[in-house]
């Protein structure tokens, strides 16, 4: 069943441009993988191409207030993946792929998300270095 109302479009959220404007931008574990001030200016591009009203979800992987929650989290998602059923090759493949991650707390990112213009920002869900973060324009 297809709604002629939605589309969906799948890019490259760093070279994504549009003249169109969008009720919604969804993104999820993603964001995490750039550079402080490409996040940055991802969110500006973000808010231009919303609608008035419109909303970004963001799904993401985030980095602790200070040394001691970075950590905190660090060894939490450790214990995770150790006493996962992942294979020791995929347990190895997950310590490798976490060396790419750029993650920025939370709070950093909810006052770029105001600085770019939302007028609503929030965080809605969090356990350890996972959140998501619902923005209004």
């Amino acid at each position: 069943m297809s709604n002629k109302n939605i589309s969906i479009i799948q890019s490259d959220f760093t070279t994504f441009k549009d003249e169109k404007q969008y009720d919604a931008v969804i993104s999820s574990l993603a964001i995490h993988h750039l550079e402080d001030n490409t996040k940055v200016e991802l969110y500006n591009t973000i808010f231009t191409l919303l609608n008035s009203g419109g909303i970004f979800i963001n799904a993401e992987q985030v980095a602790g207030e200070s040394e001691y929650f970075s950590q905190l989290y660090d060894k939490k998602w450790r214990e995770k993946v150790e006493a996962s059923d992942l294979s020791k090759d995929e347990i190895a493949a997950s310590y490798e792929r976490i060396k790419l991650d750029k993650r920025t707390p939370l709070s950093t990112q909810i006052k770029w998300l105001r600085d770019s213009g939302f007028k609503e920002v929030d965080c809605l869900y969090k356990y350890y270095d996972f959140a998501v973060l619902y923005c209004k324009k």
